[in-house]
């Protein structure tokens, strides 16, 4: 079953919805802030065994480290949580933004993209690196027919190989 270390869970509920995303939280979760501890660890878990969206890959945080099997698992409210594949603990949960300075909670089909094009532009980073992406399910339901499309059209980079020029 899917849990939090307690130290790792402090340290992410300071950083997101009690640190710079606390407006945003408070929106997300259509309540007043504070954000409490236990509500943050909830809303990172709600959505865990029903995502909207969700992918395995191999991570490696930088060149020096093995890499090792993360499920990510994105709300309806693009909340994402990732999830160490050996442990079943989680490593963060939060709120994606098109950017650092975008708090807002736009869930439209343009964040999405976004949101999945970072991804792939992860599979050839240096540090934070994604590869060998693998059960990738799309189930958002607030979108159009043919905005899930255009969604599950994207994910497909995420599929193909990348090419290398010699």
């Amino acid at each position: 079953m899917t849990q939090w270390n307690q130290r790792n869970l402090q340290t992410h509920y300071q950083k997101h919805p009690s640190g710079s995303c606390y407006k945003c939280w408070a929106s997300l979760l259509e309540k007043n802030p504070p954000i409490s501890m236990e509500e943050y660890k909830q809303e990172s878990l709600a959505h865990v065994s029903q995502p909207a969206f969700s992918f395995s890959a191999l991570y490696q945080k930088t060149i020096n480290d093995a890499s090792n099997w993360r499920q990510y698992y994105v709300s309806e409210k693009l909340i994402l949580t990732v999830v160490n594949g050996l442990s079943d603990e989680v490593t963060t949960s939060f709120r994606w933004h098109r950017n650092q300075q975008d708090h807002s909670t736009d869930c439209s089909l343009s964040t999405w993209l976004r949101m999945i094009e970072r991804f792939s532009d992860k599979r050839v980073a240096i540090e934070g690196k994604m590869t060998d992406f693998r059960n990738i399910k799309a189930k958002v339901s607030h979108l159009t027919p043919m905005e899930r499309n255009a969604i599950i059209t994207a994910t497909k980079k995420l599929l193909t190989p990348i090419s290398t020029k010699r």
